[in-house]
């Protein structure tokens, strides 16, 4: 999520809906990641702050990363993220009212973790090209509401198959789905069997 949306209206909103966890992802800062800790105890969600770095080609969703260097090019920025351990998402890459990453990613495809295939502030369409791209190049598919009006919050999600209780879950999960990915035989233009992250709507 980036939006100017009161925290605790998103989560009681998350509550409600009966999701187990949110990631909010502000634009270039990680200011909630001190806090985060005692919100997942107050709400009893899991909180995962995380941001969304505008980068030269686009915008990529970061978790487990130190503050970075602004607006590297997707090539530096990536290798970057990888030297501190940190996994990178490639955020509504084929949306056309944000920076358009597009094939921008394709000579990239093999240091992103995942690709935000469902974005609740993309079409139909755009998601549709960021899902296929993900199943062409066995890439994680995931789904955020980018909320920011209240009604989004869980408009898609992200539904994990194992158990997923802190950030190093989180990032450990997404590391696994992508292995898994890529040794599987049976890649499809549907959700894949065997993967960790399967899109969904919350309503």
């Amino acid at each position: 999520m980036d939006s100017q949306l009161p925290l605790r209206k998103i989560l009681s909103s998350a509550k409600e809906l009966g999701l187990a966890g949110v990631c909010i992802t502000d634009h270039e800062t990680q200011a909630l990641y001190p806090k985060a800790e005692a919100l997942s105890r107050e709400s009893g969600l899991l909180v995962i702050v995380g941001l969304e770095y505008a980068c030269q080609e686009g915008h990529l969703l970061v978790f487990g990363t130190p503050i970075l260097k602004r607006y590297l090019p997707l090539s530096d920025i990536l290798k970057e993220i990888k030297s501190h351990g940190g996994i990178a998402v490639a955020a509504h890459p084929f949306r056309w009212d944000s920076p358009y990453m597009g094939n921008a990613i394709k000579k990239h495809a093999s240091l992103l973790d995942g690709i935000e295939a469902f974005n609740g502030g993309a079409t139909a369409e755009e998601n549709l090209r960021a899902y296929d791209f993900a199943i062409e190049n066995g890439l994680p598919i995931l789904g955020g509401s980018d909320a920011h009006h209240i009604a989004r919050v869980g408009r898609f999600v992200t539904n994990f198959h194992t158990p997923v209780k802190s950030e190093a879950d989180f990032i450990k999960a997404i590391v696994k789905a992508k292995t898994a990915k890529k040794e599987s035989e049976s890649i499809s233009g549907h959700a894949h069997k065997g993967s960790s992250f399967v899109p969904a709507y919350s309503r």
